[in-house]
Order: structure tokens, then sequence, then C-alpha cells
């Protein structure tokens, strides 16, 4: 993906977080990888950080930026879940904080 499209969603998720009064923890990305699979850098980060409690929602531009496997999704979320991590995908209206 371009620079320019990265740069531009992290404008937009940037603004989201501002909207709601959170704090940036860190930002992860996994340039040059896919979400094909969960052996990223950033991701393994990512859910390291989770299970340390450094943050306490997740924040992605769409599903497939986390995953592009349903499988390795629904575990992912699961396990965010049961850290105690919401999860929000911005572009596609999930929210488990309000499930």
């Amino acid at each position: 993906m371009p620079l320019l499209q990265y740069s531009m969603q992290l404008v937009e998720l940037r603004d989201y977080v501002k909207w709601a009064g959170w704090k940036i923890h860190k930002e992860f990305i996994d340039e040059g990888y896919t979400g094909k699979n969960t052996s990223r850098p950033a991701f393994k980060e990512m859910m390291d950080l989770a299970r340390q409690r450094k943050f306490d929602v997740l924040l992605v531009w769409k599903l497939d930026r986390l995953s592009r496997s349903l499988k390795d999704l629904i575990n992912t979320l699961d396990g965010l879940g049961s850290l105690r991590v919401d999860f929000i995908s911005y572009n596609n209206e999930l929210n488990t904080s309000t499930s």
C-alpha cells in the first residue's frame, strides 16, 4: 500500500482518537507485510503489549488490516476480549466496547 494511503488512514484514526478523548500508546504498522497471517513483527508486539495491559482499546482502519484470515481474526478478537481490550474497526462499524 502506498505511503500516502497509510498517512491518510493514520490521520483519520488519530482524529478519531482525539475525538474520543483517548491517548495513543503506540501505532502498530507492519509495512511490507499483509494481514495474511499473524507472524508479523508489529502484530506480535501488539499482542505482547495487550497481554501486559499497556492499552485497553485497539483501533484499526479495517478488519483486513488486522487479519485477512477469518480464523485468525476470530482468535485475535477472542484473545483481545479475554484481555479486556476493546476492538474498533473504523470502517467496518465494529466496536466491541458497545456490545
